[in-house]
């Protein structure tokens, strides 16, 4: 008798563990589905380009406040003459003032145009994370616009090559355009942004973020877990990105822009503009 209950009691055991199990996986599953829900509409892909360079730079970034502020890496934008911002409705503003920079941190605030009834500032928390935190990026990598990748923190880690005193070193997969993106945990609150993945044949998922403290050091207006919609405009003012110095080299940017997006009948108007605005602009041909 005692063997019978004793052989119940461990399947009993067992098929518990096992409903709970898949359940909890579920759950989680659900949890991020929910999570990327809540979070994706603060995320943007961010497009740069400099007067007289063919090249278009491309990263990641989020609003931070209901002004429509944006936080992305200082690498995305550094001399750039015109920026781009993608949001999650897939609609395009330009950047007209970059706020703030701290080349040191890698970090760059910019001014959009976006509507106020469309920007949707994401929560901050200044605390550094546990390491085995579970975490999350939603970003455009190799500009493939709000992708979702999850993993844990695995380390805080010194880094003496870089002028930040802690990284957050996570697993979450990342590409070249993820720079810029948030590391959210789970109660959706940024906890970094995105800076770099190490590469090597023998390396794997050893990506670093910049700790989102340094965003409050940036942004003094944040202070400790402010509402973002209460955020102060910088006291001093600041500069505009500086314009072209020809209007045809404006065009002839928008229409780098518009290739890289794949929309090839946009860029050929823009080029065309160009063309139009000075034959003698060879770059455009």
């Amino acid at each position: 008798m005692k063997r019978i209950w004793l052989v119940h009691s461990i399947f009993l055991v067992v098929f518990l563990f096992i409903f709970l199990l898949s359940h909890s996986t579920s759950f989680c599953a659900q949890d991020l589905s929910t999570l990327f829900e809540q979070m994706s509409p603060g995320i943007v892909t961010v497009y740069s380009s400099t007067q007289g360079k063919k090249e278009v730079s491309q990263g990641s970034g989020f609003f931070i406040n209901s002004q429509g502020w944006v936080i992305t890496n200082h690498h995305v934008v550094d001399g750039s003459t015109q920026i781009v911002i993608i949001t999650s409705d897939n609609t395009e503003y330009r950047v007209n003032q970059v706020l703030k920079t701290d080349k040191d941190k890698d970090l760059a605030l910019l001014a959009t145009t976006v509507p106020r009834e469309k920007i949707f500032p994401l929560p901050v928390n200044p605390n550094l994370p546990r390491i085995g935190e579970p975490i999350v990026v939603i970003g455009s990598p190799d500009g493939y616009r709000l992708s979702l990748s999850d993993g844990l923190v695995s380390a805080i880690r010194d880094l003496p090559k870089y002028n930040i005193s802690r990284f957050i070193q996570f697993t979450a997969p990342i590409s070249g355009g993820s720079s810029g993106s948030p590391l959210i945990n789970y109660q959706g609150e940024v906890i970094g942004v995105v800076k770099m993945t190490v590469i090597g044949e023998q390396v794997q998922n050893i990506n670093f973020a910049i700790p989102s403290q340094h965003l409050f050091e940036l942004i003094p207006e944040l202070g400790p877990y402010q509402k973002q919609e209460e955020l102060i405009p910088p006291s001093k003012p600041v500069a505009p990105i500086p314009s072209p110095t020809h209007p045809a080299e404006d065009h002839y940017a928008q229409g780098l822009l518009y290739l890289l997006w794949g929309k090839t009948d946009e860029a050929l108007v823009s080029f065309l503009k160009a063309i139009e605005l000075n034959p003698r602009y060879p770059e455009a041909f």
